[in-house]
């Protein structure tokens, strides 16, 4: 019974503007993605923590070590020598018939999104990984004196797709809240 008025309810919920109300949009981005946002932010931040505490300790032991860069990202043994080098290898990300810098954005923030499925964990394992390897490749750039090189290409990406991510990974961390405590409260940050 109660399963059934919830289903109602949100019925009534998805489907309250008309498919032809020209304002709907722009409700959308003026009202609703911001009360959302502001209702989930615990999650967002949590996510963004998750990637960037651990983006932080790896750039600061692989710049101390750069050894140290393959126990944080095993296999990272090819980027240390291409950075030693001088070959900016990051540059390949934008050749080919898609941007990859979307298409590794996509990717990454779905599956860091869908992580939260399983009660969270491969969004805290995606967000983790990936912070190691941008805190790795970072570390090591600075430690060979290319980091200019590295952050001047990095720097065009990081404010779209690192958002775009710690959004995703809230909405994951917010879906694995939901699984691990269903019921009427909608928000970890308590939203109801």
């Amino acid at each position: 019974m109660y399963l059934n008025q919830l289903v109602a309810r949100a019925h009534g919920t998805i489907y309250r503007y008309s498919v032809n109300e020209p304002n709907r949009i722009f409700t959308f981005f003026r009202t609703t993605l911001p009360r959302t946002f502001r209702a989930t932010w615990l999650m967002t931040l949590t996510a963004a923590l998750v990637f960037l505490l651990p983006a932080i300790i790896a750039f600061i032991a692989a710049f101390r070590d750069p050894t140290l860069g393959e126990s944080f990202v095993p296999g990272i043994d090819g980027i240390v020598s291409q950075i030693q080098n001088g070959e900016e290898w990051w540059l390949r990300i934008n050749e080919g018939p898609a941007a990859a810098s979307a298409e590794i954005m996509t990717n990454v923030a779905i599956r860091t999104f869908a992580g939260g499925i399983t009660f969270g964990i491969y969004t805290f394992y995606i967000l983790l990984t990936n912070g190691l390897l941008l805190g790795t490749v970072a570390g090591i750039a600075q430690r060979f004196a290319f980091a200019d090189n590295l952050w001047s290409f990095v720097i065009g990406h990081l404010a779209l797709e690192l958002s775009a991510i710690f959004i995703a990974g809230g909405a994951g961390l917010q879906l694995a809240w939901a699984i691990l405590r269903p019921g009427r409260e909608h928000s970890a940050g308590g939203m109801r």
